[in-house]
């Protein structure tokens, strides 16, 4: 107790409370969970996540299958971490648990590299904690939290503090540090883009030693890849095999380049020092209409008080990075991140932007990558921002009444920009949810059905792989966490151009009602089991898209069995035979280009079928072709406009050219 109370100073004191209320105040309900937008789920049943993690390169429960493009094997520590933690804590409370213990594990970082690295006094690195935890940045990581985000923001600290640490003072005992700090990290690389954001930072870091300890530089690098090469080489895989995919599915030809814009138009000087990201306008649904999904914030941060106050904040941060720098008690790396910080988050904007610009057209994937920047560096610029409001504290050491009138006013301002987080409104409201009862029993029941037998999951009226339901759920998803057979969602469309097909296909026969196409589609895609949720709501939209009572009836023509039903939710086998291999009795060799299409006509004519590159002149020459089949598709290709006709092209073994006149 002595010991306690010896090192708990009234600054360490004003932290603990600050953080503590922050915490207490964003606190979850007894039966609640803290779910919806992008979300995991493990908790749910963590044996199962545990056996996919190690499932590293292919991902057979998503949709029809498909190679790893996330780290998803990334986030095993993780979830290793929450079960151990499952024993104490229940299980609806874990994911509000790990979102809070990165919140105060992020400023517990900054402390500890300001004061062990840097040498600074109480009083900055209680200015510069206090800020990394109240700033806007902050909030808009935390409002729809995201695992690999809060870890990010959690972590980041603690591997720039070992790794800085280890490269100066070459201690063994720093090097494991940083070696067990980075196994834990590793969930923060789930979003493989922020990977990039960190080899970056180090990569600067590297250089201003470089030329003195190259030696341990090299070290450094060596643990930071031999510990994440077991999620970072099967990404690299998909990266080189099949990354082209994620760009010409449909959900992101269409969301890419507004997410781009979006990000584009907060990218103005003001916008990027205050850490204005577009997720101040952007719109949700709210129950019973459209609304801005950060309503109270957007109020908050348009007020000119709060305003003024976050770009003075800002330019003291600015002012003291450089003083910092000049007097040597900040690093020079601090002003290089900085650099590449703004112009990140600048994006197209001047005075620079043509380098950005330069940079999506001559860097593979590098627009991919980066459509949101706001995510992927806003903690960044929270983190340099933090240290340059810090280091003027430590420049004024020696005089004890400007230290602590300047640490209080600094306090003081940020607390009041993000004042609503002390009222509750850090996390969004509506991921605060209670999950019905039903989602546990279809749980039990599929953990005793076939377990290759693949599900359909309705209704589907849209292509965003998003759900809403009407008990207050808005999110990417959460059934695959409890289910072990592979389910056909939306969400795993960017990642397989054979799920997106598959919608495609389905969707256009359930809306016309030919329920002989829709027994075609789900046998040729081996679909055992179908899944309809009436909890499901189309937001701003007539409920008869979701055609809830048309999958009822074509379950009836068709004879699918009833097996479960409880609540909301129904599912229906549908007698398809199912596998994760088979041998089709017969096929034919075909030429024809059936990707994505709304309607199969190659399968109709002639069944189960192998389609041959029109390259490969052998197999083409004992195939059937269907010059015609892509047609069928939203998108078509090889249509020439002319005067009075219309010309498509099919590039085929021999090219064929049909025309009509007279259009």
């Amino acid at each position: 107790m002595k010991k306690l109370l010896r090192w708990l100073s009234w600054r360490k004191i004003i932290f603990l409370l600050i953080l503590g209320t922050v915490i207490f105040q964003n606190r979850i309900g007894v039966n609640e969970y803290l779910s919806g937008w992008d979300n995991l789920h493990p908790e749910i049943n963590f044996k199962l996540e545990i056996s996919r993690g190690l499932s590293v390169v292919w991902q057979e429960f998503r949709g029809l299958g498909h190679l790893g493009g996330m780290g998803h094997v990334a986030d095993l520590s993780r979830t290793i971490l929450l079960w151990i933690v499952s024993f104490v804590v229940p299980s609806n409370y874990l994911r509000w648990v790990w979102h809070m213990g990165m919140l105060a594990l992020g400023p517990i970082g900054m402390w500890y590299l300001t004061m062990k690295l840097w040498k600074w006094s109480e009083s900055a690195s209680l200015v510069t904690s206090a800020f990394y935890l109240l700033n806007l940045a902050t909030v808009q990581y935390f409002y729809t939290p995201y695992e690999s985000f809060s870890g990010f923001y959690g972590f980041l600290p603690w591997l720039i503090s070992m790794f800085t640490r280890y490269l100066k003072e070459g201690n063994r005992r720093d090097l494991l540090k940083f070696l067990g700090v980075s196994i834990l990290a590793t969930t923060a690389f789930y979003v493989q883009t922020l990977f990039v954001v960190y080899v970056l930072i180090l990569g600067i870091i590297s250089l201003t030693y470089l030329s003195t300890n190259w030696k341990r530089v090299l070290t450094g690098w060596t643990v930071v890849f031999m510990v994440n090469a077991f999620w970072l080489l099967p990404v690299m895989y998909f990266v080189v095999s099949n990354a082209g995919v994620v760009g010409m599915s449909k959900i992101n030809s269409v969301a890419s380049p507004e997410t781009a814009h979006m990000n584009e138009a907060m990218g103005g000087w003001r916008d990027v020092l205050s850490m204005r990201g577009f997720w101040l306008e952007y719109l949700e649904w709210k129950g019973n209409g459209w609304g801005r999904l950060l309503q109270v914030w957007q109020g908050w941060v348009s007020d000119n008080i709060a305003s003024l106050l976050n770009l003075l904040v800002a330019g003291l941060s600015i002012f003291g990075t450089v003083m910092g720098v000049i007097k040597k008690r900040i690093s020079s790396w601090v002003i290089l991140v900085f650099g590449l910080t703004y112009f990140m988050l600048a994006s197209n904007n001047p005075p620079i932007g043509f380098v950005y610009s330069w940079l999506i057209g001559k860097v593979p994937f590098f627009g991919e990558m980066f459509r949101s920047v706001f995510t992927k560096w806003s903690a960044v610029m929270a983190m340099v921002l933090a240290m340059g409001l810090g280091v003027i504290v430590e420049v004024l050491e020696r005089k004890k009444l400007a230290v602590n009138i300047l640490a209080v006013f600094i306090i003081g301002v940020s607390g009041y920009i993000v004042w609503p987080v002390f009222q509750g409104s850090l996390v969004f409201d509506s991921m605060k949810v209670e999950f019905p009862d039903e989602y546990r029993l279809l749980y039990r029941f599929f953990d005793k059905e076939n377990k290759s037998g693949r599900v359909v999951y309705l209704p589907s009226a849209w292509m965003w792989g998003w759900q809403v339901h009407d008990w207050g759920y808005s999110g990417s998803g959460f059934l695959w966490y409890g289910i072990e057979q592979p389910i056909l969602d939306r969400a795993f469309d960017v990642w397989s151009p054979y799920n997106e097909g598959f919608y495609n296909e389905f969707s256009d026969a359930l809306y016309r009602e030919e329920t002989g196409r829709v027994r075609r589609v789900l046998d040729k895609y081996d679909v055992g089991y179908v899944l309809l949720d009436e909890s499901v709501i189309a937001p701003g939209q007539d409920a008869t898209i979701l055609r809830i009572e048309e999958t009822k009836k074509i379950a009836e023509q068709l004879g699918w069995k009833q097996t479960f039903r409880e609540g909301a939710l129904t599912v229906w086998e549908t007698g398809e035979e199912t596998g994760f291999v088979s041998t089709p009795r017969e096929y034919t060799w075909v030429e024809a280009d059936t990707a994505k299409v709304r309607r199969d006509v190659v399968y109709e004519e002639v069944g189960t079928y192998i389609s041959e590159n029109s390259e490969d002149s052998e197999n083409s020459e004992r195939g059937i072709i269907f010059p015609f089949a892509g047609l069928m598709r939203e998108e078509i290709t090889g249509v020439e406009y002319q005067d009075n006709s219309l010309q498509i092209t099919a590039n085929s073994v021999q090219s064929k050219r049909l025309r009509w006149s007279s259009i």
